[in-house]
């Protein structure tokens, strides 16, 4: 096993870093990207054109489906219920590099 390169304790099986490094990182990267894209969020749904009575009602998501894709030309303000949808038919949380094949008819938010 070899040693973290943060701290020198014991890293992760065929990783660089121990647990607790790595969730801090992680956390940490999650925080700051979290507050990045709350600047991006608008008060009304940019598919539907809701708007909200409280910002909670909306999200910022990533036009391309790709979360690491972080570049503000990627994020567009959603209400949940186009998000979900969106997320849904073009099955983001699958995404594994490349763009979603959908049906002309199932291309709701695009």
């Amino acid at each position: 096993m070899k040693a973290c390169l943060r701290c020198s304790e014991l890293a992760l099986p065929g990783k660089q870093l121990c647990q607790k490094c790595k969730h801090n990182s992680r956390a940490t990267r999650l925080n700051a990207n979290r507050e990045r894209k709350l600047t991006y969020k608008k008060l009304y749904c940019e598919h539907c054109g809701f708007v909200a009575l409280n910002k909670c009602q909306l999200d910022v998501d990533h036009i391309d489906g790709n979360r690491d894709n972080d570049d503000p030309a990627n994020y567009r303000t959603l209400c949940a219920n186009c998000h979900r949808l969106k997320t849904q038919v073009r099955q983001d949380h699958n995404w594994a590099g490349k763009e979603s094949i959908i049906s002309p008819q199932l291309r709701l938010v695009v």
